[in-house]
């Protein structure tokens, strides 16, 4: 409902609602916390979605993953820290060329914090989902 390269597209308010039903019935699931952190990343809620990222990091035993790195790349920056935002970027870039250089979830993450940075971004139409 948000993974998709057109922000016109994105039915947040439905994802926000799925995404927190989905936490409350599996509050230890990172799968779900991750989403509920990106849905609430592009539904504006910084201070939920950094909240919900630290969530994320303490049921995965401490450590989190390019998603995550993605979406704090684009929460700080929004929230003026333009360095740890390029460090966070760099970061995720960095994993994402060497271990999922197709993944079209990272890629749609990949070009909206590059846009949001003032960088280049991948072609997001390069790596079409699959069909259901």
């Amino acid at each position: 409902l948000v993974m998709v390269a057109d922000p016109a597209q994105r039915q947040t308010a439905e994802a926000l609602t799925l995404s927190r039903r989905s936490v409350a019935i599996y509050p230890k699931s990172v799968a779900f916390q991750g989403t509920l952190a990106t849905v609430e990343y592009f539904a504006g809620d910084l201070t939920a979605a950094s909240s919900t990222l630290e969530t994320v990091k303490k049921l995965n035993g401490g450590d989190d993953g390019p998603y995550e790195w993605f979406l704090k790349a684009m929460i700080f920056h929004r929230n003026g820290d333009r360095d740890q935002a390029r460090a966070w970027f760099d970061k995720s870039v960095s994993w994402a060329r060497s271990n999922a250089p197709h993944d079209p979830d990272l890629r749609i993450l990949w070009g909206e914090s590059a846009t949001l940075l003032g960088l280049p971004a991948p072609d997001t139409a390069a790596t079409p989902r699959p069909a259901s």
